[in-house]
């Protein structure tokens, strides 16, 4: 079939740059380079990073898609802050979803998921026996990712990753204590410890401790935006 004649047409180069650009100002939300709260001025963000408005209003756009920004009309753009309503939420889905996952992953699991499971974790406690946060949080990341892929369910990976950022901005202060930390890696154990077993079960029973925990220490430590 012929494209309609009126089509507009897709600059590539502009989409490409514009995911760049996407990754490298969600990192910055996520690390909160960029505080909950702050306004983003596009053509700052343009200026920092040599390149047009353009490609960067397409990155914001994506951002607000996933709620990590906020767009008030007249206003300007500026990076969202969670509340301790927003939390609950948060969490309440993750918990669904990771559960779900579970359920789906049990009958399927392969050597090579749990492996690559085991991996993760050997790494965690790497980093942190050497204080590497930053590496800490990311494997934290990982290790959940892995558990929702390994369940093959196409739609529930992406579900899944819309929430990502939210879960990831809500939980980076948080992972910086060392505490928090190495609870985390336990708690990824007896979960791992489930799974290795096939023991769907006990694996969602661990899996909801640790974001009971998780999301519990958050709420406990005040606003969840600054903790």
């Amino acid at each position: 079939m012929e494209p309609a004649s009126n089509s507009a047409p897709i600059n590539f180069v502009n989409s490409t740059l514009a995911n760049k650009i996407y990754h490298v100002v969600k990192k910055g939300i996520i690390y909160q380079e960029y505080q909950p709260g702050a306004r983003l001025v596009d053509q700052e963000i343009a200026d920092r990073l040599c390149v047009s408005r353009t490609p960067v209003r397409e990155a914001i756009n994506r951002l607000a898609a996933e709620g990590l920004v906020l767009v008030l009309p007249r206003r300007g753009v500026f990076v969202m802050e969670l509340s301790e309503k927003d939390i609950k939420e948060i969490y309440e889905v993750r918990e669904s979803l990771e559960v779900l996952a579970i359920r789906l992953a049990i009958p399927v699991l392969s050597e090579e998921n749990i492996q690559t499971l085991e991996e993760i974790s050997s790494q965690y406690q790497t980093a942190m026996l050497t204080d590497d946060n930053l590496t800490c949080y990311d494997l934290d990341r990982q290790f959940h990712d892995q558990l929702v892929k390994a369940s093959g369910n196409c739609l529930l990976i992406d579900m899944y990753k819309a929430l990502s950022g939210k879960i990831q901005i809500s939980r980076w202060k948080h992972c910086r204590d060392h505490e928090r930390t190495e609870k985390s890696l336990l708690e990824h154990g007896l979960i791992l410890q489930a799974l290795q077993n096939r023991d769907a079960d006990e694996a969602i029973l661990r899996l909801r401790e640790h974001i009971g925990t998780v999301k519990a220490d958050l709420l406990k430590n005040g606003k969840p935006a600054s903790s």
